[in-house]
């Protein structure tokens, strides 16, 4: 559940910054003062430029991806599992001794 948690938090953050991007572009086509407008520039530069994704120490990014990552994972685990607890060696008739 804290996965879950952290990951909800971080793509709810992703998706923000897009809106904010968003908004400032609808505002600054409003914008007549001059400073407001490079303001608005360059904070809209900086949302256009610095991607803002979360990760686990650079392994994998904290966003919905990562719900799939995880059952993938679980499946693949759960088939190898299933494949080897069926497997049964072929019973062999051959008396290996070892002679010294």
């Amino acid at each position: 559940m804290i996965i879950a948690g952290i990951t909800e938090a971080s793509n709810s953050t992703m998706q923000e910054n897009q809106k904010t991007l968003n908004y400032v572009h609808k505002i600054l086509s409003h914008v007549d003062n001059t400073n407001e407008k490079e303001s608005l520039i360059a904070l809209s530069l900086q949302l256009v430029n610095r991607d803002v994704r979360f990760s686990a120490a650079g392994l994998f990014y904290l966003d919905r991806t990562l719900y799939f990552t995880i059952a993938g994972a679980t499946t693949t685990y759960l088939i190898i599992l299933i494949q080897f607890s069926s497997y049964q060696p072929p019973n062999s008739s051959l008396n290996v001794s070892a002679t010294s």
